[in-house]
């Protein structure tokens, strides 16, 4: 198996180019975070964060996102508001396809398409004002887990799933009980009610049953 590749010092320079360091490199690359390409990535370190299990670099492509406590998790992301002017905010739709399990010995992908983590995370990136939303605020985020049992019985083969549809799986945590509730999923599952969308509670603006879909959902790379 090939080892994780090192943490980078952002201040390490880039060889052949004069006054430019791996730091500048990263600003240039990902200071965009609303696009399709970087904001499930930052989904993944926040969950991780949370977790604590940030202890080696990302894997791009690696069979589960995070790693933890000897359970597997993959990390979903999707919000409202892109990068793109957009006419109303983009409906709620996460990538949920089944994959294949890729060998590193082999270089392959072997194995029939299945969901591999033991339990999904949905990352809702949920302020949907283009003037005010955040990537780096925490009080806008909504956090969904959920169990791999669940996540087939609910889902089956599926390739994408609906906010709505999720919402009905489980309830949503805030950053500050996110750990706890992934604990409780991966190690102390017990019965969990539905939750229609009426019944739930924030404080942040959320839309009403009967808008209209944005042509522009937020289906991720991989989460």
């Amino acid at each position: 198996m090939t080892p994780p590749s090192p943490f980078r010092d952002p201040s390490e320079p880039i060889r052949g180019l004069n006054d430019r360091f791996v730091g500048d490199f990263w600003r240039w690359a990902y200071s965009d975070l609303l696009s399709n390409t970087n904001r499930p990535i930052l989904a993944e370190y926040l969950v991780g964060s949370a977790l604590q299990a940030l202890s080696c670099p990302r894997t791009e492509w690696d069979l589960s996102d995070i790693d933890y406590r000897g359970r597997t998790i993959e990390v979903k992301s999707a919000a409202y508001v892109q990068s793109w002017d957009q006419p109303r905010p983009s409906s709620i739709r996460f990538d949920i396809g089944k994959r294949c399990r890729w060998n590193e010995e082999t270089g392959r992908h072997v194995d029939t398409r299945c969901q591999h983590a033991d339990c999904s995370v949905f990352c809702l990136l949920a302020e949907q004002d283009h003037n005010v939303v955040d990537p780096f605020d925490l009080a806008q985020r909504e956090f969904f887990v959920l169990a791999r049992q669940t996540f087939d019985e609910r889902f089956g083969d599926q390739k994408t799933g609906a906010l709505s549809r999720v919402e009905d799986c489980c309830r949503p945590v805030g950053f500050d009980r996110l750990a706890a509730e992934v604990d409780r999923v991966l190690f102390e599952q017990g019965p969990v009610r539905s939750l229609s969308r009426s019944s739930r509670t924030t404080n942040l603006s959320r839309p009403g049953d009967g808008r209209p879909p944005s042509p522009a959902g937020d289906v991720g790379r991989r989460g």
